[in-house]
Formats: C-alpha cells, structure tokens, sequence
C-alpha cells in the first residue's frame, strides 16, 4: 500500500501538566464506550471521561482541567496500565503518573473514528484509512496509509500476531503492517456469521468474534457459531469479559454466555443498556443519558443484585447563553433559545425549572442584586418582561410597558436598581422603581441595542447589534452617540481607566476617551482582536477578553496571559446564542466572595482562581460606598486590600466606629443605624498613614 505522509511529533514536549486553578463544568452525557483498568471503570462522552472507582458510590467527572488535551472522546483504548484517549487531531494518554496529550495529522475531510495500541504502536482508523503511530523512544512517527478492509474497530495482540477486527471480516497479520495483504497470515470472512466484525474478545485460550450477525469462536484454527436461540436480534454492539463470563449487548439488552449459549441477564432486564463492564462485585451499565451501578454483593427480596442509577447531576447543557453570580457565590446559568429551565451552580448543581403560565423561555439575560435575588429577563416578542427568583425560590413578574417587550439586558447599578434594555427599533432604556413602576429613557441616537454596562461614574453605555452603533447616557443625563465601522456588533465594554471605555465587536475595539473621542484597533499588542465574543474587567483590574478557536486573554500587571483547552479551559468554542436574533454571549461573571472568574462556553463552564492575579496592591483604595445615601442600614465598600481599615467619622472629627469584614472577599460593612442621621466621612488607613477619604 502507498504511503501518504510522514510526520514526526516530540514526545517528550508534550506533557501537560494539570491545572490547580481549573475547575469545569459540562453537561457529562452522549456516553459512547466503557473501559476498565486496574480498580477504575472509564466511561468517555464527547464532553469529558466519566472515572468511577470500584466500591465508591459515585463517579468523577475528568475534563480539560484535569490535563486531557479535549472533552470530546471519539473512542478509547487500554494499554496496560495506561488510557489512549482519541480526539478530532490528538490523544491524550492518561498514565498512572501522569497525563500527556500526542497530536497525530489529519487531512481535511478525514475523521478518526478508532483507536488500538500495541505495545509501542498507535493504529487510528478514520473513515478514509488507517493511521499508524511508532514510538521510538523520543518521537512518535505517524504515517497515513489506504487500507484495504475499510474500517478496523479493535486490534488485539496475540503473541507477535495483530488480530484485525474490520469491516472486512477478522485478519491475522504481521504487527507493523496491518494495511499491507501481503504480509496477512489469514484472512476470515465468508467463514464468519457476518464479515461485519464488532469486536474480539480473548478468553481460556478461545477467540470470541462478536459480528452484527451474531458471534463466532476461533480454537485450534476451527471457526465455529455460538447460537442466536432467543436472541430478539444478532447484531452484537457491544461485548466484554467479567469475571470470566462474556457479556454482550444485542438491542440494548444485556446478556451473557453460558453452556455455549446466550441468557438474559437479569438484573437488568428491562433497562435500555449500550455499554457494560465490571470486575469482581461490581457492574456498571450505560446507555446514551443514564450510568447504573450493579452491586452484586447486595441482593433485594427477590434475591437479585441492587441496580443503582448513579448517573452524575451536571449540566443542563453545554449550549450558555448567559451567567451571573449572586453576593452569596452561587452561579446562574441560563441556556437561551426554547430553555424554559436554568442551573445554579454552587457546591453542586440544581436544575430550576420557571412556572408554567407566563413567557418564561429564551431566557438571553440575568443579573443578582445585592440581597442575592436573581434577576432574569426573557427575549420573547409578546407579553415578555423578568422574573426574579427570591432566596426562597419565589418568582415575581415584572412587565414593563413596551409594544416589543423584548428584554435584550438587565444590569444593577450602585443603588441596587434594576435596568432593563428594550431591544426594538427605538431601543428604549428602562428603570425598575421601589413601587414596581418602570421609568423609560428614550433614547433617540440608536436602535436595536441590547448590551448594557455602567463605568463608574454611573454613565450608561449601550451596544447594538448589527448595526455599527454604541450610545452613552452620561451621570447628567446627556446621550453621546458613537458611529462604529461597518454593520459592527457590540459584544462587551470595559473601563480601562476614568476617561477610556473600551467596546469590543466582530470588527476590533473602539477606544472611547472623555466620552467624545474615538479611536478603531484590530491589534491590541500582539493580539488580534477582530472576532471578540466578550470583554469584560474583574474587580482587580484584569481585562478579559474571549475570542472563538483561540481562547481567553488575560492582561494581567502589564502582561498577556493566555488560556485553552492545552492548559484547563473547559472549551474555546464561543460565540452566537441562536433562536431569532444571534446574540454574542455573554460569557464572564466574577464571584467576589470567593475570588472566582466564570467563564463560559458552548462546551460547558470553566472556574479559574490564581491568588497571584486576584489581589489589590495597598495603593488601590477607591471608597465607593453604597449604598449612598443611606437611611439607618447597611452600607458597604468592595476591594479592600488586607491590612486596611476603615474609619467612619463625624463632620467634626468624632470617631463613631470602623467597617468590618463581611463573608465576601474583599468587602467590609457598617451599620448606619448605630450612628444618628447626618454627613460622615469614611477614613481609609494603614498604620499611622491615611491612605483614602
């Protein structure tokens, strides 16, 4: 057979080393094989690996953030002690001391459906040929060949003999050239049930030849047929040794081999399973949504094994429109078009389902106030408006008057008030009062916004969509308008300094300066900056900024950091929420009680956390207290650096207390009903020296 190509991967470069500053979450589902190895079952999906471990009630969920090169898992194979994940262009090996990841080539158009190792020999079967693998100490050498049996499923090795199982029936061939006939021992086909070969299996010196005809044995150079009897169908999907019994899955039902016949399995017998394995007491069973744990050391009344779903609670969807987090920590997902349930995430995670009754799908927007309610606001064209969920899980519906009630954004401002943005042509901004009443702001410069943002001198700013306009409702009440290249989509601003604003779009960022000036980029430094999805500022004065295929960009004390799936991003697929109008994501959200940054993808959620880059230096004190005024209540200051206190003062120098820590990081708090009503001042100091008034 011709050789294709030649490629040689170092080896030795490619360690990766697991992240402790990731933590990711995905909808673990679509499970598509088991493995077992040593005291571990793996299950691989195409949004992690799924590990339980024997005699545990549970299982783990692995992912980009434990050191595996992808979540998505085509196909896995064990070699001793060692996994072989196969990825869309790479492997990610998981070993007993470590994780490492090898890429392979790939042509356009041809994609790995199969991967087989033996010994130091890496087979990948794609859906136009066969790639091999040879490790020679230091590198790998890959090469692509035709093959001439269409697609293997499972190599085994048999001495120095490959054992082929293929499209084309079951072959005996030398172990370096699997793709070459010539140097084939022998060749099964027409003998077996099907040439159509599913897996091998090798057990009490027999070889067991699973087809999508039912199975065939191999001994002593015979080839002989195990009976359908009883067998509602023959194709053999999946196939497997436990504890020396061979266990099929033949429509979804389980059994196993016994007196050279086939035998319901009981225990799960009137469960849908696609895959299964075990060792010694214990079976794990699983279809495409659900993973059942068989404990065959315990029996239920009629002394059968107890059958346990243990199937892992993740998420909704992998598919993020939008994400907030409340002043307690928790995290609040939302899944856009036709989703009328959302995630809150916190130690675990809990599906919340909206009441029946009103339009309470499609929901685009969600934000927390101070007391820790969360607000979501629906995009829909008739009767829309927000709910808010109280801490007790009650929702309240607020509509505002609108003919396109369309909710586009909600943000809160330093007064805890609710602002919503009417996407529609004229792009109407509105305010939530105290008496559930709505004040609208028209605005005349541009329509079709649906992006909101305060910078800290409470000026408004807004983003269209598609049509190459931002517009700013200053702290005076003046609107600025700003006329962006081209048909430009806002996806996100940050305030860069008091007088800079950055606005991110498809077409680069527009630098705003003292709100007239304006200025168009499509590098930033080194980064090109055409395609942001969003961008955003942490309270510690980080610019994010998400950009699809590449991943996230962290400046960082005059520095760029990068992120990707290589070093624990849960994925770097972002971009347009779907459902009518395609909407950017939006995709940050920083947890200041715990000093977390959230982000999120169309692959799951990641957490990061680096104590080095969340920290305030002693020359960072800005005294934004709020609320302000305050009448007998709790005001508060964020980002506070250690070592920091906070006085409160009378106009005439009396010392009336000090802020305290609260359970949000970087906060304190006074109480404003100890002191009588009047002006006071707050006195920021370290040591004997006053930093801040």
């Amino acid at each position: 057979m011709k050789k294709i190509s030649l490629f040689c991967v170092l080896f030795l470069l490619l360690s990766l080393p697991i992240s402790a500053n990731w933590t990711n979450f995905v909808n673990f589902s679509s499970y598509n094989k088991e493995t077992i190895i040593d005291s571990s079952i793996f299950i691989s999906s195409e949004s992690g690996l799924g590990k339980y471990i024997l005699g545990s009630d549970s299982l783990s969920v692995l992912t980009t953030a434990c050191g595996i090169n992808s979540n998505k898992i085509i196909d896995m194979n064990k070699s001793l002690s060692s996994l072989y994940l196969l990825h869309d262009s790479s492997l990610s090996v998981i070993a007993p001391e470590s994780t490492y990841s090898i890429p392979f080539p790939v042509e356009t158009g041809n994609h790995p459906e199969y991967i087989s190792t033996i010994n130091d020999k890496i087979y990948i079967s794609t859906d136009n040929g066969i790639i091999s693998g040879d490790f020679n100490g230091v590198i790998y050498q890959f090469s692509s060949y035709s093959s001439p049996f269409g697609q293997f499923r499972k190599i085994l090795l048999c001495g120095d003999t490959a054992l082929v199982a293929s499209d084309s029936g079951l072959i005996f061939s030398q172990t370096g050239a699997i793709w070459d006939s010539t140097v084939w021992y022998k060749h099964f086909k027409s003998e077996l049930n099907s040439p159509h070969v599913n897996n091998i299996l090798y057990m009490d010196k027999i070889l067991y030849i699973a087809t999508d005809k039912g199975m065939n044995t191999y001994y002593n150079n015979f080839i002989n047929s195990i009976p359908n009897t009883g067998l509602s169908d023959s194709n053999i999907t999946y196939s497997t040794v436990i504890n020396n019994t061979i266990y099929a899955v033949i429509t979804n039902h389980v059994y196993y081999l016994g007196n050279n016949k086939w035998n319901i399995y009981t225990p799960l017998n009137g469960y849908s399973i696609d895959f299964i394995e075990g060792k010694d007491s214990t079976i794990i069973a699983s279809n495409s949504s659900n993973i059942y744990k068989i404990d065959l050391a315990k029996k239920d009344s009629s002394d059968n094994p107890i059958v346990t779903d243990i199937t892992p609670t993740t998420l909704i969807s992998n598919n993020i429109a939008a994400i907030s987090v409340d002043n307690r920590g928790k995290l609040y997902i939302l899944y856009g078009p036709y989703s009328s349930r959302m995630d809150i995430l916190d130690d675990s995670v809990e599906h919340y389902q909206f009441t029946p009754g009103y339009p309470s799908s499609n929901g685009y927007s969600v934000a927390c106030d101070r007391t820790g309610r969360a607000w979501v606001g629906f995009w829909s064209i008739s009767d829309s408006g927000v709910v808010c969920l109280d801490t007790s899980k009650n929702e309240h519906w607020y509509k505002f008057p609108s003919n396109t009630p369309v909710v586009s954004d909600i943000k809160f401002d330093k007064k805890n008030r609710l602002w919503l943005l009417n996407y529609s042509d004229y792009s109407n901004l509105f305010m939530l009062n105290k008496d559930s009443t709505w004040t609208k702001y028209n605005n005349s410069y541009t329509e079709w916004m649906y992006r909101i943002y305060f910078d800290s001198h409470s000026n408004i700013w807004l983003g269209s969509y598609h049509i190459g306009e931002a517009s700013c409702l200053d702290s005076s009440g003046i609107w600025h308008k700003y006329t962006l290249t081209g048909s430009a989509t806002v996806s996100g601003f940050s305030e860069i300094d008091d007088t800079t604003m950055y606005v991110a779009t498809e077409n680069g960022i527009y630098i705003i300066t003292n709100l007239t000036n304006i200025e168009h980029i499509t590098q930033l430094d080194n980064i090109n900056v055409i395609n942001i999805t969003d961008m955003t500022k942490d309270p510690y004065n980080n610019l994010w900024i998400a950009i699809p295929d590449e991943g996230i960009y962290v400046h960082h004390n005059g520095n760029w950091q990068h992120f990707s799936t290589n070093n624990g991003l849960v994925s770097t697929n972002f971009g347009v929420v779907g459902g009518g109008i395609k909407k950017p994501q939006k995709l940050f959200a920083f947890d200041k009680k715990n000093n977390f940054m959230y982000i999120a993808s169309f692959g799951g959620i990641s957490r990061f956390y680096d104590d080095s880059m969340f920290v305030l230096p002693d020359n960072y004190i800005k005294l934004h207290i709020y609320p302000n005024p305050v009448n007998h209540g709790e005001v508060y200051i964020d980002l506070i650096p250690d070592g920091i206190t906070v006085s409160v003062y009378s106009i005439t120098g009396k010392y009336m207390g000090n802020f305290t820590n609260t359970d949000i990081e970087s906060q304190l708090s006074f109480d404003a009903s100890l002191i009588p009503p009047g002006i006071y001042y707050a006195v920021a100091i370290k040591g004997n020296r006053r930093l801040a008034i």
